[in-house]
């Protein structure tokens, strides 16, 4: 299982960061944004913005158990 981009950003070195995008069906989906390293102020600024773009998201549920 190698998908995502957390993985290559902190091999790296690189900051990352994830904010909640809304939902495919009941699995919630994110939006990753990798920034250069040092920028961190940066990435959460845009992380920021882009996060009040989106507006308000809904926490996942938990599937039933069988």
């Amino acid at each position: 299982y190698s998908f995502g981009s957390a993985s290559a950003a902190a091999i790296s070195g690189y900051p990352s960061l994830t904010i909640p995008a809304g939902f495919d069906g009941k699995l919630p989906l994110g939006i990753s944004i990798v920034g250069q390293p040092y920028h961190e102020p940066l990435l959460l600024g845009l992380g920021q913005q882009l996060q009040q773009q989106l507006g308000p998201w809904q926490a996942p549920g938990f599937a039933s158990s069988l």
